[in-house]
């Protein structure tokens, strides 16, 4: 009897989700819980949605009781890694990774559903540790089980160009490019503008301007849309001094990043405010640089780390933009606001800021 009522409950759940109504499946899950406690797949859907919800470590419990319960299943750890590794936990996501290989057997379908995401997220978890030749291996192994599948090849050209080997990681970059010739990736990756983009970066740092800014030209033409494409091409062109065109660029970004319906509340929207407010106080165009402080709203204050500089450089931009335009008082509250986010860039910034301010305020 219970194990009907609980499958009754599990199915509901299912049905919920499906519909969006996330918070009453999780009630649904857990009744299922308490009617089959040793049954693992309540606890992953639980684990699923409660992930979907921003609620990353209930989350990781629930991926982690799955796992324990899923005696021989190897989808649990899968998931608790690609979690784990959301939260930069890549020690321990490689740990799951890892049992999920040791559970899934190879071939068939789970080379696609286990093995192929398992190779390749230990690739991009140990690539995130630093651990770049253990990552190329992982990177292989995921290409030789779906030569297809572009983000591998991506990765592994990422972390042969961190090695040294930017010859060979141009090649990787220049193989996902490729139009699909069928395999496991070629229906989830229709599009190549990724790989171009990586490959005009590489180009990039390897002073090969015209072939990069080809790369990121063939990037926007693929995906007009995408911030990214836009913001990498500014940047070279303003690397280059060409900055009435990076500007063109950075204006497209900041176009896109603030559109209904355009890119995602992370880095994207804040790193095209802030180089086009840079460039622009470049121009000396100082008072549309200081309306660029559009950053300063849109970064949280519970940002990853990698994303905390951006609001100590808009600050600092800002401070020295309004120093310029002689309002001093302004710049000094933006500098000190500056120097609350970011105490470690006193040195870096104080000289430059304490010249614009030409002594008045200190």
């Amino acid at each position: 009897m219970w194990e009907s009522e609980a499958l009754k409950s599990r199915n509901a759940g299912i049905k919920l989700a499906n519909m969006g109504r996330h918070e009453e499946a999780v009630a649904c899950f857990e009744r299922a819980i308490e009617l089959a406690p040793d049954d693992y797949v309540p606890y992953h859907f639980k684990g699923t949605l409660l992930a979907k919800m921003g609620d990353y470590e209930a989350s990781v419990a629930c991926f982690g009781r799955a796992a324990d319960l899923a005696v021989g299943g190897a989808l649990p750890h899968l998931d608790k890694g690609d979690l784990l590794a959301k939260l930069d936990r890549h020690e321990e996501a490689v740990a799951c990774f890892e049992r999920a290989m040791e559970l899934a057997p190879g071939g068939g379908e789970h080379a696609d559903k286990i093995l192929h995401p398992a190779y390749e997220h230990k690739g991009d978890s140990l690539a995130r540790l630093g651990r770049h030749e253990e990552a190329v291996a992982c990177f292989e192994r995921a290409i030789g089980l779906d030569p297809e599948h572009r983000r591998a090849h991506i990765d592994m050209g990422n972390s042969l160009a961190e090695l040294g080997r930017p010859e060979e990681a141009l090649a990787c970059f220049e193989r996902a490019t490729e139009p699909a010739r069928g395999g496991l990736g070629a229906p989830r990756d229709p599009v190549p503008y990724f790989a171009h983009m990586h490959k005009g970066k590489l180009l990039a740092e390897l002073d090969r301007h015209e072939e990069a800014l080809a790369c990121f030209d063939r990037a926007v033409e693929l995906a007009p849309d995408d911030v990214h494409a836009h913001l990498d091409k500014g940047s070279l062109l303003d690397e280059l001094n060409r900055h009435e065109e990076a500007l063109a660029c950075f204006d497209k970004a900041v176009e896109l990043a603030t559109a209904d319906g355009g890119a995602p509340a992370d880095k994207v929207p804040h790193f095209a405010h802030m180089h086009r407010g840079n460039l622009l106080a470049k121009l000396g165009r100082h008072e549309e640089a200081v309306a660029c402080d559009r950053v300063l709203e849109l970064a949280p204050e519970d940002i990853h780390a990698y994303r905390e500089q951006v609001p100590y450089f808009a600050y600092m931009y800002k401070s020295n933009s309004l120093a310029e335009l002689g309002r001093h008082e302004e710049a000094a509250a933006c500098y000190d606001k500056a120097l609350e986010l970011s105490p470690d860039g006193q040195a870096r910034g104080k000289g430059t800021v304490l010249g614009r301010l030409k002594k008045s305020i200190f």
